[in-house]
This record gives C-alpha cells, sequence and structure tokens, in this order.
C-alpha cells in the first residue's frame, strides 16, 4: 500500500513541478527530456545513463552540467523539460527516470552553494589547426619562462637571457628593451619569476619567488629605463613560499604555494598574511597541507577587470572559476585524473613525491574579458623532455566553464599568452630551440 502511495504522490508531484525532486532539501536531481531507459547508481547519487540526451545532477545550489548535448544552458533544458513533460514523446521515460531514482537514490551531499560543475570530453569540442611563424630572433633567448602580451607589446621572462626581462614589439618582433638586473637589491630580481599583467594592460606585477616579493612593472618605465620600479610588496609569513600568485580587484593578493595554508594563502594589499582562501585540497589525514597543496599545484590568472579568477592545476585536468571572490564554476576533463602522489618522509619533513603515472593537466593557461585559454599536456613525466616538451594542445572555455574550441599547433608548447582582443596567441617553445610563435586565433571561435 505505501509503495503505491508513494508512487501517486510521485506522479502527482512530478506533474506539477518542472524538476523531477525538490533540489532546495538537497535530494539529488535529475533531469531527463528523452526515454531514460537505465538509470545506475554510484554512491546513492543518480548518474546518467548512456541513453539520455542530457542528465543534470545536483541541487538547485550547485548543478552538474555535461555539455556533451544539444543543450548550452541549463534553464534551456529545464524548459524543455517541462514542455516534453507536459507533451512530448518523453513523458514515459522521464516518470520512469523519476521512478527510478525514487527507489534507488537517497539523499545526495549538499553541493557547495553556488557552484556549477561542468564535464566535457575533448571529442565533444571543435578543432582547430593552427600554423604560427616564428616572431622573434631565437638568438635572443635563453630559456624563456613567462610571457605576456600587452596592448602594443610582449613581456618575456628569461633566467638564461642576459637580463631577467625582455619586451619585443607585439606586431614586428623587433626587441625594443633588454632589461633588469638579477640580484635581491631594490629593483633587482631573482631569475625565478612569474608575470602577472593582465592581458592587454600595460602594468602589473612580477612575482620573485626566490626574493618572495611582488614588484611592480610597467612597460614604458621599463623601456625608457631598463628598470622596473622601485615600489615592491613582501610576503608575510604564511609558513611556506608563494609559487605563483594574482592580485584581485580588492588589492588583495591570492597565492598558490607550498605552505601548511588549507587551500590558497590570501594577502592583503600590503603583503600581510590574512589567512586561507578557498577549500583545502585532498588527501589523506596522515598527509600535511603543505604536500597536498604542492600537489594540487595551481597557476592563477584573473581577468582583466580582475573580478574573475581561474585557478588551472597542473597535475590535474581540472579548473576553477571565481567570480567576485567566490568559487562559480569547476571545470574537469578532457581526461578526469588527479595527482598520483605520496609523501616521502624526510628529516626535515615530508616532501612530495610524484609517481611514474602522475600526468600533467593545465600547464598554463592566460585569459581575456571573454574566453579562458589553457595549455593542456595529459602527458606523463617519462614522456617528456623532463617537462619540455609537455604542451599538447589548447582548450578555449567561456567564464562558464562551457568549452567552446580546442586549438591544435605543431610541437610542444611550454607556455602562452593571448591578445585582448582574442585575436593572437603567442606561443612559447623550449625545444628543439627556444622560440616564440604567433598564431592567428579563428574569428569563428571567438564571435
Amino acid at each position: 500500500m505505501f509503495s503505491l502511495i508513494s508512487v501517486g504522490l510521485a506522479l502527482l508531484i512530478l506533474t506539477a513541478l518542472p524538476i523531477v525532486f525538490n533540489a532546495e532539501n538537497g535530494v539529488t536531481e535529475h533531469l531527463s527530456v528523452t526515454s531514460c531507459v537505465a538509470t545506475d547508481f554510484e554512491n546513492g547519487t543518480c548518474v546518467p545513463s548512456p541513453n539520455a540526451y542530457c542528465v543534470i545532477t545536483g541541487t538547485s545550489e550547485g548543478t552538474v552540467i555535461i555539455p556533451n548535448s544539444r543543450y548550452r544552458s541549463y534553464s534551456e533544458l529545464k524548459m524543455d523539460y517541462w514542455w516534453q513533460l507536459l507533451y512530448g514523446p518523453g513523458r514515459v521515460g522521464v516518470y520512469a527516470a523519476f521512478l527510478a531514482c525514487m527507489t534507488g537514490c537517497g539523499p545526495a551531499e549538499p553541493a557547495e552553494r553556488s557552484v556549477t560543475r561542468v564535464e566535457f570530453t575533448v571529442d565533444t569540442v571543435a578543432t582547430y589547426l593552427l600554423e604560427g611563424r616564428s616572431l622573434v630572433d631565437p638568438n635572443v633567448l635563453g630559456s624563456p619562462d613567462d610571457i605576456v602580451a600587452s596592448s602594443d607589446r610582449l613581456l618575456v621572462s628569461d633566467d638564461k637571457a642576459e637580463t631577467p626581462f625582455l619586451v619585443f614589439d607585439r606586431f614586428s618582433g623587433d626587441l625594443l628593451k633588454s632589461a633588469g638586473a638579477f640580484g635581491s637589491g631594490p629593483g633587482e630580481v631573482s631569475g625565478h619569476l612569474r608575470l602577472d599583467i593582465k592581458t592587454g594592460k600595460n602594468e602589473g606585477w612580477v612575482l620573485d619567488i626566490i626574493n618572495q616579493s611582488l614588484t611592480y612593472v610597467h612597460l614604458d618605465t621599463l623601456v625608457a629605463t631598463g628598470f622596473p620600479s622601485h615600489r615592491s610588496t613582501r610576503f608575510g609569513n604564511s609558513g611556506g613560499v608563494v609559487l605563483n600568485s594574482a592580485r584581485m580587484a580588492d588589492g588583495s593578493i591570492l597565492g598558490w604555494g607550498v605552505h601548511p595554508v588549507d587551500g590558497l594563502a590570501k594577502f592583503d594589499s600590503s603583503g600581510a598574511f590574512e589567512g586561507a582562501f578557498g577549500s583545502a585540497p585532498p588527501g589523506a589525514d596522515d598527509v600535511s597541507m603543505a604536500v597536498r597543496n604542492h600537489a594540487w599545484r595551481q597557476t592563477l590568472r584573473t581577468s582583466p577587470d580582475t573580478e574573475r579568477l581561474v585557478a588551472a592545476y597542473y597535475n590535474a585536468d581540472r579548473l576553477d572559476i571565481y567570480d567576485s571572490g567566490v568559487l562559480s564554476h569547476v571545470v574537469n576533463g578532457p581526461e578526469f585524473f588527479e595527482p598520483v602522489y605520496f609523501a616521502d618522509e624526510e628529516p626535515g619533513g615530508q616532501m612530495l613525491a610524484l609517481q611514474p603515472d602522475n600526468r600533467s593537466g593545465y600547464v598554463d593557461v592566460d585569459v581575456t574579458e571573454e574566453f579562458i585559454y589553457a595549455l593542456y599536456s595529459g602527458k606523463k613525466r617519462d614522456e617528456t623532455n623532463l617537462g619540455a616538451e609537455r604542451g599538447a594542445y589548447f582548450l578555449v572555455f567561456d567564464w562558464t566553464g562551457r568549452p567552446v574550441g580546442r586549438l591544435n599547433v605543431p610541437g610542444s608548447p611550454s607556455s602562452m599568452a593571448v591578445s585582448a582582443d582574442n585575436s593572437e596567441l603567442y606561443v612559447i617553445f623550449t625545444s628543439p630551440v627556444p622560440q616564440i610563435v604567433r598564431f592567428e586565433i579563428p574569428e569563428i571561435l571567438v564571435q
């Protein structure tokens, strides 16, 4: 009797509501607009049937979009679902999926508020083959590491060149200035730098990893004087070292690094340590947070307006997207892997030990106001020349995490920058010889 009442109530609720479950109560939501003849269950959560066009799993406050379907948004699927529910041929299949979940799915853990999870495979993404040309004289390059594209210039950091900074004309490739000096004095930098200059901008900050400081740089001053400014910010003690950083709209600084902080480290505009930002990386209880952070290595980039941030994971194929300081989207794909490592016990404490099966995920990333450009690898360490040939191809996403294109280039890129108007990609290659190659981005991709 109870089961008959449950079925009757289920049919009544389903007829009245455009969603399968009341997701606000934290119950798994399973939507399908076509026949769903088989539904699998995993860890108490409904997962999509291979026969369903599109399934969204999660809660109304945190949904999972699986975009290998004809639907381009959650609202679009819901609207079509409502139509199919009332009039369409998928009505029976929808009821079947609902009843299957009613009997087989328990409550799912509440998703993080307002977080949309996107999963994709590369075969669902349009591919473009790019042909480029070498832009600069390779004889002036030593071992170029990082690159940014301003309105009319390229800034390159190079720890094997005569000076740490090389400034090129973005259009002709002419060397405009060899600038800066190695050292730890005022205005000097070490050879281990990361550039935090927004695409299209002429000013920003340079992270000096050895000196644990940020130095302000304006390209006009750098070209005119040959030196960055004496204005710098030194990081306060977070218990470790910052290896990658990004300055936010409010002036605060986020840093990824090897430190015991539960996630990213947050500093105020003066460099004073404020605490953790985001969530702690996963790991066994006996693995220190410093090792976990090291394994879950991230490259941080903010949009030109500094309101949005993307964190690209180096040892996993994952992107985290933040909007106004709040995690909004998590992107997984195209191959779905995580770091493979253990904590090696050393006299001074635990150290990260990556395993032979560990694969590189997103090895570099750059952003514009409209898109995220991520250099993807997918390769194991023994498949590369000590990391010099790690890049495989570029994936382009919008700021909702939706993949919009794959860009294939010859060779193995190591890092990259994109022009603010999404027209050109500037790629560093370190093998067989160092060079910077310019590629034109197809207009159809970024319209």
